[in-house]
């Protein structure tokens, strides 16, 4: 190590004092040559004795006198400090033995000092006078010595560069800063900086030393040290620690609840807000606090599974506001509230940064703590389902279920399943782990279908049921606050049909490319019967859509979201279209009475004459068009007050069209029977009421359906969309 560097004014004081105080004593020697003992009245060979210990030496003795100030086994070139010679070393012989050989006035007055003094000789490498003289100086009157050779500029870099911990906190780069590195290990520690102020004799003030960080305060008192500027007195000196002892120093300490959850009923967690303590002040959850110990901030870092929001993240979905509760972030994108977070639970780790201008910047981190999102608005859900409203018959096991917005739907309207996992998905929510093994949901804001996927007993299906709850939107103006919710024992889209009386079923089945009249093959076999067949329901007849209505049209349209194949054809009087359209030759005859084996008129056997092949409506006629070719305005007239929704300059069998297509827009066109242009067919299932055939859905045998109709606007039913 190296030696300090000590005002040339200092050091020639102390050097004189030295050599007077030696001419003074007289001679009485015990031992011989350098190893020489004496007593408070006997001449110490000074330079001589102390140049002549080996650095090793001093180090094994430091050690002992470290644990109680008192050493029995030291090497025999420190003999010459034992003064009484009873074989025992003591850091008052210690201070004692530097004052008489050189007149320095501190006999016995710190423990801590001997230590010093010997750890400074140990750091010259050649003890020679001027080593002597700056371990008695510094000793004696360390700040008033050695500040003003450190300099504001060196100890102020030196403040802003150490942190809070107990560690080596920077390399010793400045030789006058070497005065702190009082373990000589090449860089300097918080708690070497406080303890060597704390054993200088003329500090007077409190030097505070917390137990479990030593070095807490240094940063505190180097900063109002280097304030002082130079050749500080001694009261300006302690001046500076005391105020160093009034800085904020102590990092914010959290208390958090046991536990979190944001039920969705609120933005903040119904518990209690994190409680943040700024050293004795209560800075959060409490009062009186100085402006001062409220300049606190808080950092969030969230993670959900593998997906993660750093606290810069402005993404994030929760936040703390001024009051210490953990909060929705309602600046990330896309959340406008609770019921825009994805349900679950959320890791959270909580950063409170002291920002206080005397201060370090301390931060306290709370990791670990668990924030559960258990649904989108957490009300307590009465949908009024019970057993008694469904009864699917004999039908075991039920694949599918369905609750679907049948009144006043809106497309920021929400279905939610209670306690359920959710994702966010490209149009509304995916839902699980709601309690029943093996089913799943999804939610379409754009159709208003929650439709829950697996298999399970229709008991199941009620209690699942019971777990739907219902959001509604009521941004704007209030308009219709009655909504109805149809729960259903299948996935299907299903509809109460206005003219038959009874409950359909509707799906879209994707099938890019397919030709009609496979279509109609598959429909139409006898397989529906069979659970493993795609069009089963129940053992229902299924058929390619009909739409006889406008309700029917604008009620499926938004639901079915997908274009394709119904159940229409023309040209029948041409034998290929009637083997595509599944007409046979018999069932013709020249009247439309459908209930006599022959539903088809030979009157509607001509091009551009259309009729419903499938289905209860089958025979039925649609209307008829006036085959006026491609790219001509239309013109078609419906039969006998017939629905028809042709879209603008169809049908016109451009290229020998003679299938009915509905777009994804709900208009219809007529398209050739392999047209590559489709995308899928849509599948129908129901009739009129009690009907042998097709209308068994809602009659004795079986009950699929129950309709709930809901004031939403009022509260404990159904909450408001925030």
């Amino acid at each position: 190590m190296n030696s300090f560097r000590f005002s040339l004014v200092i050091l020639g004081f102390a050097l004189a004092l030295s050599f007077a105080a030696r001419a003074q004593f007289s001679t009485s020697e015990y031992g011989t040559g350098a190893f020489e003992t004496g007593s408070a009245n006997s001449f110490v060979h000074g330079l001589a004795s102390y140049e002549n210990v080996p650095s090793a030496d001093l180090s094994s003795t430091i050690n002992q006198l470290k644990a109680d100030c008192s050493a029995n086994i030291f090497p025999e070139a420190i003999f010459f400090m034992d003064a009484n010679a009873d074989g025992l070393l003591e850091c008052s012989e210690v201070n004692n033995t530097l004052s008489w050989s050189y007149g320095a006035n501190f006999n016995g007055v710190s423990s801590e000092q001997a230590i010093f003094i010997l750890e400074h000789l140990d750091a010259c490498g050649i003890v020679d006078d001027a080593c002597l003289a700056g371990a008695a100086s510094a000793a004696q009157n360390f700040v008033s010595t050695s500040l003003s050779d450190a300099g504001s500029s060196a100890l102020s870099n030196l403040a802003q560069t150490i942190d809070a911990a107990d560690t080596a906190t920077t390399a010793v780069v400045d030789n006058n800063l070497q005065l702190f590195d009082t373990n000589h290990d090449g860089s300097i520690e918080n708690a070497e900086i406080v303890a060597l102020l704390a054993i200088d004799p003329n500090i007077t003030a409190t030097v505070i030393q917390p137990a479990g960080d030593p070095g807490l305060f240094a940063s505190a008192y180097l900063q109002e040290l280097a304030a002082l500027g130079g050749n500080p007195s001694a009261s300006e000196i302690n001046s500076a620690i005391s105020a160093g002892n009034g800085w904020v120093v102590n990092p914010p300490q959290i208390i958090a609840p046991s536990s979190l959850t944001l039920d969705g009923a609120h933005n903040t967690p119904q518990t209690s807000a994190l409680i943040v303590y700024d050293g004795s002040c209560k800075v959060r959850g409490g009062s009186g606090c100085s402006s001062a110990q409220n300049n606190v901030t808080f950092a969030v870092t969230v993670s959900k599974g593998p997906t993660s929001w750093s606290a810069s993240d402005p993404d994030n979905p929760f936040t703390v506001d001024p009051d210490g509760h953990i909060v929705v972030n309602t600046g990330a994108s896309g959340v406008d509230d609770i019921h825009d977070l994805d349900a679950g639970t959320y890791n959270i780790t909580v950063t409170v940064t002291d920002n206080n201008e005397n201060s370090y910047g301390l931060a306290e981190t709370l990791n670990n703590l668990t924030v559960t999102v258990t649904n989108e608005e957490g009300c307590v859900v009465n949908n009024g389902i019970s057993a008694s409203d469904f009864n699917a018959g004999s039908a075991g096991n039920i694949s599918g279920a369905a609750v679907t917005i049948s009144g006043n739907h809106n497309s920021k309207d929400l279905l939610f399943v209670k306690g359920a996992t959710s994702r966010s998905t490209a149009n509304g929510k995916s839902y699980s782990n709601f309690g029943y093994s093996g089913i799943t949901a999804t939610y379409s804001s754009s159709s208003g279908i929650l439709r829950f996927y697996g298999t399970t007993s229709e008991a199941n299906w009620v209690n699942i049921f019971k777990k739907v709850g219902f959001i509604y939107n009521s941004t704007g103006a209030i308009g219709q606050t009655n909504r109805s919710l149809i729960f259903s024992m299948s996935n299907k889209v299903p509809f109460l049909h206005p003219e038959t009386g009874g409950w359909h079923f509707y799906e879209y089945f994707p099938d890019r490319k397919v030709d009609f009249h496979v279509v109609m093959d598959d429909v139409n076999d006898n397989s529906y019967s069979n659970p493993s067949d795609i069009h089963y329901l129940f053992g229902l007849k299924p058929y390619l859509a009909t739409i006889t209505s406008g309700a029917e049209q604008l009620y499926i349209q938004p639901k079915i979201q997908g274009q394709g194949w119904i159940g229409g054809c023309d040209h029948l009087h041409n034998s290929n279209v009637r083997g595509w359209c599944d007409v046979a030759d018999d069932e013709f005859d020249d009247n439309l009475d459908r209930t006599d084996g022959k539903p088809f008129s030979n009157s509607w056997r001509g091009e551009s004459k259309w009729v419903w092949v499938t289905g209860p409506e089958r025979g039925t006629p649609i209307g008829t068009d006036n085959n006026s070719g491609c790219r001509t305005g239309k013109n078609f007239t419906p039969h006998d007050g017939a629905y028809e929704n042709f879209n603008r300059l169809e049908p016109n069998n451009c290229r020998n069209e003679h299938m009915l297509h509905v777009y994804g827009h709900g208009k219809w066109n007529d398209y050739k029977v392999t047209d590559n242009r489709i995308h899928g067919y849509i599948v129908e299932w129901g009739g009129p009421r009690n009907d042998a055939i097709y209308g068994q859905v809602g009659g004795g045998a079986l009950d699929l359906t129950e309709v709930k109709t809901y004031n939403v606007s009022t509260e404990g039913q159904f909450c408001t969309h925030r």
